[in-house]
């Protein structure tokens, strides 16, 4: 989980400041390449997270980006139609500020999307079940 320009939590839940924003932070991060990819496609999102503002980004993998490529019968995201696409980065980004994973707490945050995300923490953090 990649978590706000200032904010970044760590595998072993170790909270780190970063001096990078999101978009570096991702490009540094092998598991995130297709994130990545996709994002470059769109440059007012990565200028939006490559700016001053706080926000979390609940950061796809590149298996995620893999399963979404399978449910979707593409074999390549140029395939995936561009305001699909869009969407989905979107739906991974909450424009109300970096929420470390630590602060999370059971109820539903807003998308940069305007869909809505469930959060549970019982048993571990999930989202959406």
């Amino acid at each position: 989980m990649l978590l706000g320009s200032f904010s970044f939590a760590g595998c072993e839940k170790e909270e780190v400041q970063a001096t990078q924003n999101i978009v570096e932070i991702a490009k540094g991060q092998p598991n995130l390449s297709s994130l990545v990819t996709a994002l470059i496609k769109y440059p007012d999102l990565v200028a939006t997270l490559s700016g001053n503002g706080n926000f979390t980004v609940f950061a796809p993998t590149n298996e995620a980006f893999s399963d979404l490529l399978k449910t979707v019968g593409q074999t390549n995201m140029d395939d995936v139609p561009e305001s699909v696409l869009k969407s989905i980065l979107q739906y991974h980004v909450v424009t109300t500020g970096a929420v470390l994973s630590t602060e999370l707490k059971d109820g539903n945050v807003a998308t940069a999307n305007t869909e809505s995300i469930a959060v549970t923490t019982s048993g571990g953090i999930k989202f959406n079940g």
